[in-house]
């Protein structure tokens, strides 16, 4: 298979994009005990470690086409502040039976109609 590079999408008022290590911080503070009861194998309470593993073995995976995992950027009106409000990503991706399973997450101060029914 040949190595892509890694797509950002970008609509009206998110954007998709790659984890950075810069992201760490936002992850940990956006990762409560009531978000990570409902993920597969997330640890609580959630560490800049936590994190930065998270990252980095999404990038991993990326490179050996088993998962695709984006930052969610919300846009303000104006466009000049983005903000991470979560992940979503496929992951588990099988090319030969066509299958793979998708999630996401957004921080628990997203989840209000304001954000989440755009995330959706």
């Amino acid at each position: 298979m040949t190595h892509l590079s890694f797509p950002n999408l970008s609509g009206k008022l998110m954007n998709l994009r790659k984890l950075s290590m810069d992201d760490a911080a936002t992850i940990v503070s956006l990762m409560s005990y009531e978000i990570s009861k409902y993920l597969y194998e997330v640890p609580h309470p959630y560490k800049i470690d936590d994190a930065l593993k998270f990252i980095k073995s999404s990038c991993d995976d990326f490179k050996s086409h088993k998962t695709i995992i984006f930052a969610i950027d919300y846009k303000n009106k104006s466009q000049s502040i983005k903000l991470l409000v979560g992940t979503i990503g496929i992951k588990n991706i099988d090319f030969v039976n066509k299958k793979a399973n998708i999630g996401y997450w957004i921080g628990k101060q997203y989840q209000s109609e304001r954000y989440s029914n755009r995330i959706r």
